[in-house]
């Protein structure tokens, strides 16, 4: 597993930034076909310029566990995008694994209501 290349903060401390300022969302390019920004999407990975989460093309493709069945879920974007996010996954898990965690708290507190 490499180090992520932007240090990372708490995910509340990112949230609660993106909340007091949403005038400036600086993006982090981090490899060709993954970004984060500020603001947007809680700052976790999304395929660039797509606003398209990671998380969900880790989550469709351990549905299919294909790649083909998950690229043409995501017939949108460019196969290589998709390759890419898979990519990103397999080499900063604990990243986007935290999304996938961030988005089943908030869904559960959802349900709660």
């Amino acid at each position: 597993m490499r180090e992520h290349p932007k240090a990372r903060e708490s995910s509340a401390g990112r949230d609660a930034a993106a909340a007091t300022d949403d005038s400036v969302h600086p993006t982090v390019d981090v490899c060709r076909f993954v970004q984060e920004t500020a603001g947007i999407g809680g700052g976790f990975p999304q395929v660039r310029n797509s606003r398209t989460p990671v998380r969900c093309i880790v989550l469709t493709h351990r549905t299919t566990n294909d790649f083909d069945q998950t690229a043409e879920r995501y017939a949108y974007l460019p196969r290589e995008d998709v390759r890419g996010a898979l990519d990103y996954y397999a080499a900063y898990p604990e990243r986007v694994d935290e999304d996938i965690e961030r988005e089943e708290r908030i869904w559960a507190e959802h349900q709660g209501r």
